[in-house]
């Protein structure tokens, strides 16, 4: 079967590493990053990285015949009428967490991940498969194995009768919720790609803001690893 790649990059450093650890297997013909713009706030930088990122990728195939896209962006804020169809369903709305000022989207990944399903169904062709490839660590109840189990298992359902078939997998979900240092140092070798990731939440005049919960956490891995820090 034909398989080709999908990553859900976010910009972030788990989606970046997740797609630098699946690329490792020369399995798929094709990939391309996808970015979902739901209103976050800090929505532009993580494009900006996402298209940063995306432009490394083609290196890292060596000599494979790999073809890669340019990243998709699927805008889900630009009006209320979007916004209602994409959330308006599941009573999701842009919330603040429970730690401090970071926002984050009720039932985010069920949400996002039905939309890029729907998208990579409509790209791939019969006998093919589109692999969504996650940043999800086993951390969160809608980041954790028993969800991507749970979201395949959908998937053989509403594929069934067609010769389509779409996973979704979740490459760094083993290094769990305090893994972040851990996994940048197993990837330390690609430090000139997590330097163009982008994880703060709320920025400021296009810049880090360096008090939200993510970019504390970015800030301490980054100096443990690479004893560096975040300006």
């Amino acid at each position: 079967m034909i398989r080709k790649m999908y990553p859900l990059l976010s910009g972030g450093i788990d989606s970046t590493i997740a797609i630098l650890k699946r690329m490792q297997q020369p399995d798929f013909i094709e990939l391309q990053p996808i970015f979902i713009d739901y209103g976050q706030k800090a929505c532009e930088q993580e494009w900006n990285s996402v298209r940063n990122i995306s432009r490394e990728l083609p290196k890292l195939a060596g000599n494979r015949p790999i073809h890669f896209e340019n990243p998709r962006r699927i805008d889900l804020s630009s009006t209320p009428d979007r916004m209602e169809r994409a959330f308006g369903w599941s009573k999701s709305e842009l919330i603040e967490g429970n730690s401090g000022n970071d926002p984050y989207l009720e039932n985010r990944n069920m949400v996002l991940l039905s939309l890029v399903s729907s998208y990579v169904e409509s790209q791939i062709k019969e006998s093919e498969e589109g692999i969504i490839v996650t940043g999800f660590r086993d951390e969160f109840p809608d980041t954790k194995k028993e969800f991507v189990n749970l979201l395949n298992n959908l998937l053989v359902f509403l594929l069934k009768g067609t010769k389509k078939s779409i996973i979704v997998e979740a490459p760094v979900v083993d290094y769990g919720p305090w893994g972040k240092k851990r996994m940048l140092a197993d990837f330390s070798h690609f430090k000139h790609i997590i330097d163009l990731t982008w994880s703060c939440y709320e920025p400021n005049q296009g810049k880090p803001c360096l008090h939200c919960d993510a970019c504390k956490d970015r800030k301490q891995a980054l100096y443990e690893v690479f004893g560096t820090r975040q300006e």
